[in-house]
């Protein structure tokens, strides 16, 4: 398709394509062909809303899986709330 363009190229412009200009295409056409495979394979992208399988066998997004360390984690927050509560006011002054 790339050695068409460019003996009609050549056609327009009054010049020959000779043999040595139709393997100079052919070389460049295979190079560029390789080059875009090779950025093909860098490229990709992966929609964090798709599922995937955990060793448990359980199905979860994989959004779900990323940590989230602007968020609070309820449990540890939990704990420490009950053990600042349960001690004297004098304690609670300290901590704070």
């Amino acid at each position: 398709m790339r050695l068409a363009e460019v003996a009609e190229e050549y056609r327009r412009q009054g010049k020959p394509l000779t043999k040595g200009g139709c393997i100079r295409v052919a070389q460049y056409t295979r190079l560029r062909f390789y080059h875009q495979k090779k950025r093909w394979k860098r490229v990709f992208s992966v929609s964090l809303d798709s599922t995937i399988q955990d060793e448990d066998g359980y199905e979860t997004e994989i959004a779900q899986t990323l940590l989230d360390e602007k968020g609070i984690d309820l449990d540890r927050w939990l704990d420490f709330k009950n053990y600042y509560q349960s001690r004297k006011p004098r304690e609670r002054r300290a901590i704070r």
